[in-house]
Parts: structure tokens; C-alpha cells; sequence
């Protein structure tokens, strides 16, 4: 009989086995230099010997089909061969493995890695003697864990671990530290260059800000100009060029708000229109420079005798036009009384020596009604006009909403 033996194929036409009571694991012994194996499919393409023969070359090739299995004549050629660099690695069980790196191969190799399957062993007996077979299979199973672990302990023993591979480590603290030295040079190219550059821009910043103050005196400058232009649109568009009161286009635009206000705040609003009697002959007589000059008589007589709020406006030729807020058309014929009177005691004088031209008005005077448009108030005003110069003109004229206006 075998004290230990492994269940073989081949040793079974000769051999029956008892229940195995020593267990060991398959490892992988490789050069000392070599990482700790932890997934075996990474050994794919490597040359790993193998006693011929043995079993596990079987499960090798079936789970592992990308190792490259080399045959070797025993445990010790295979191990001389990993020593000599001819093979990556070795694998056999734990059992002869180590008692092979302890006597011959102790600093040269190491176990790399553990195998799931591991090398049992058991009693091998000669097939033709079944009892015996029963006999010591009885007796294995009351073979205790102290006896088993006897047995093991004076085996060779021996440990495998995974040795850190600080080549890796040191390759990152170099590339760490060259790192750091390239922060630390940029760093400092950084600091000269915001030097440089700080420098520079309090340069560009004193410069700017000389620029800046050259700007805003112009921009300052341009806005005044702007507003001035402004200013001068505004009576361009809406100021009338003779007499500089406001023209027929002010009044068109100006006018509904003062209805709006009429209105909301439940106050009467009154029109005049005013005409300069016989004007035409004036300027035949006189000629038109004096017709514009007796206009603008005119106009500064009347703009004396208005209120502030009074819109006063050109309506064209020698007709204008006054809008009265707050008053009624009673109200607003004592207003147009009063500048008819004051026109015909003021006349326009040529010079101290000439004659004075008496000049006088007619006036037509109307009440504002809720929803009338501009157009019909200033129809109905002019009416009572209408009616002012056919009764003999430098009269005043009112004509009330149910009055019809002629077509």
C-alpha cells in the first residue's frame, strides 16, 4: 500500500483509494521578483510546468485554456526551470512543493498563488485485497483532527503571502514629486508674470483712467450739445417761426390730453379762435414784412392777457387759436372781450413820427363736449367766427352744442 496517494486514472487499474485525510492546496510557485497572483486567467500566454501526468493538468486545460501547460519530468526539474527563467511558474501541491523550496530553492522562488482545487490524499491499496479497503477507510474515519493535524505538522511547511511590488510606489512618488517640482516652477513663473502684468496694468489702469476723463468731459460736451439739438428740434417741430408760439402741429398732438383732463376731472374747457380783421388789406397796404410784424403785435398783446396753463397756438395765417381749461363759455367771453379790447387800444406804430394802424380782432368761442373730437370743437368755434366777421368783426361770437354747424 501508499501511505499518501493521489486518485489517478491511471493508478486506479491497479490501486482502489481510501477517503482522503490530507488535503492540500495547488499552488503556483514562481520567481521571488514576480506580483502575487490573485486572478489566474491573467497567466494566459505564460509557460507554466506541470509534472507529466498528473491530473491537474486536466483541470488546468479546462478552466485556464489560455495557459501555456509545459511537461516536466518531476517537481524538482519543473522548479529548476522557473529558477533558470526557461518558465514563468510551476504548479503542484502545497505538500512537495514545500519541502523542495526549503531544502533547494530557499530566496530563488516563492508561492505566488492558490488554486481553488486542491491535491487530496489518501491510502492507495493494492485493487485484488478489497477488505483492506473497508478496513482502512474505518479506520480513517475515526482518525481524529489532532492525529490529522500531527501528520501536517510534520510535513514542510510553508507560507505564501503577497509581497507588496513597491517599484509601483516609487514611480508614483517620482511622478508626485516631479509633479509638485512643476507646480511649484509654474508657480513661480506665475508670480514674475501677475508681477509684470500688475505692473503693466496699473500702467494701462493710469492711462485709462486719463482716457476715461478725457471721455466723459466729451461725452459731457456731446450730451449738452445733444440736448441742445434737442431743444431746437422740439421748437423746430412744434414752435412756430414767426411769432415762436406753438403751431397747429403742437396743438394736434397736445389738444386730446387736455379733453382727457376735462373729462376725469369733470372740468369745462373752452376754445377761442382768434382772427385779425382785414389782414389782407393790411399787407396789401403795408406790405407782408409789416403784416408779420403787426402778427407778432398781435401775439404779444395776447399771450399778456393768458394764464400760464392757456394753450396758445398758430392755427395758420392770421387765425390762432387759445384753449381755456376750467372755464366755461361764459367765463370765456369775458377772457376774449378782454383781449379784443386791449388790441384795439393798442395799435402797432411804425415809429414814434408815422401814424399809429389800428388793428383789431374777431373772436368765436365754443364749450368742449364729452366725446367731441378735435376737429368738430375746432368746426363749431369757427362757426361762431363765421359769425363774429358778418356782423361787422371786432366782436366776440359764442355758439352753444345744439347749434347746428353749417355744411
Amino acid at each position: 500500500m501508499l501511505s499518501l496517494a493521489a486518485n489517478t486514472t491511471e493508478r486506479q487499474t491497479y490501486l482502489n483509494f481510501t477517503t482522503p485525510y490530507l488535503i492540500f492546496p495547488r499552488v503556483l510557485v514562481t520567481g521571488i521578483k514576480e506580483p502575487f497572483v490573485n486572478n489566474f486567467a491573467l497567466l494566459a500566454s505564460k509557460r507554466i510546468g506541470m509534472v507529466k501526468g498528473y491530473a491537474m493538468q486536466d483541470f488546468i486545460r479546462e478552466h485556464y485554456p489560455n495557459i501555456t501547460i509545459v511537461d516536466v519530468e518531476n517537481i524538482k526539474n519543473g522548479l529548476e526551470k522557473v529558477a533558470k527563467g526557461e518558465l514563468y511558474g510551476f504548479i503542484d501541491g502545497m505538500d512537495t512543493v514545500g519541502y523542495h523550496l526549503q531544502e533547494e530553492f530557499l530566496g530563488q522562488l516563492k508561492v505566488s498563488g492558490k488554486f481553488d482545487k486542491s491535491k487530496e490524499l489518501g491510502l492507495g491499496l493494492r485493487n485484488d485485497h478489497p477488505l483492506l479497503l473497508n478496513i482502512f477507510n474505518k479506520m480513517i474515519d475515526n482518525l481524529s483532527q489532532i492525529a490529522i493535524q500531527n501528520i501536517t505538522d510534520k510535513s514542510p511547511s510553508i507560507r505564501y503571502i503577497q509581497r507588496p511590488d513597491y517599484s509601483y510606489l516609487w514611480w508614483l512618488l517620482f511622478v508626485v514629486v516631479l509633479i509638485i517640482t512643476a507646480f511649484v516652477y509654474k508657480r513661480h513663473l506665475l508670480n514674475n508674470l501677475n508681477k509684470e502684468l500688475n505692473e503693466k496694468i496699473f500702467e494701462k489702469t493710469q492711462a485709462l483712467q486719463a482716457l476715461n476723463e478725457s471721455l466723459e468731459m466729451k461725452i459731457k460736451e456731446r450730451t449738452e450739445t445733444i440736448e441742445r439739438s434737442k431743444v431746437i428740434l422740439q421748437d423746430v417741430a412744434y414752435k412756430d417761426n414767426l411769432t415762436g408760439i406753438f403751431n397747429r402741429h403742437y396743438l394736434f398732438e397736445k389738444a386730446p390730453l387736455f379733453f382727457v383732463a376735462s373729462i376725469h376731472l369733470k372740468e369745462p374747457l373752452s376754445m377761442l379762435i382768434i382772427d385779425i380783421d382785414h389782414f389782407k388789406k393790411v399787407n396789401d397796404v403795408y406790405g407782408h414784412i409789416i403784416g408779420d410784424n403787426i402778427i407778432k403785435h398781435c401775439v404779444g398783446n395776447i399771450q399778456k392777457n393768458l394764464r400760464t396753463d392757456d394753450l396758445f397756438a398758430r392755427y395758420g395765417g392770421e387765425e390762432f387759436l387759445v384753449l381755456l381749461p376750467r372755464l366755461t363759455i361764459h367765463e370765456s367771453i369775458k377772457v376774449a372781450e378782454k383781449l379784443r379790447l386791449y388790441l384795439e387800444q393798442h395799435h402797432y406804430r411804425l415809429n414814434e413820427i408815422s401814424p399809429p394802424i389800428p388793428i383789431t380782432i374777431s373772436i368765436g368761442i365754443s364749450e368742449y363736449q364729452v366725446g367731441e373730437a378735435l376737429e368738430k370743437f375746432i368746426d363749431r368755434t369757427d362757426v361762431a367766427l363765421y359769425k363774429a366777421k358778418e356782423n361787422g368783426r371786432n366782436q366776440v361770437q359764442t355758439i352753444c352744442c345744439t347749434d347746428e354747424i353749417p355744411k
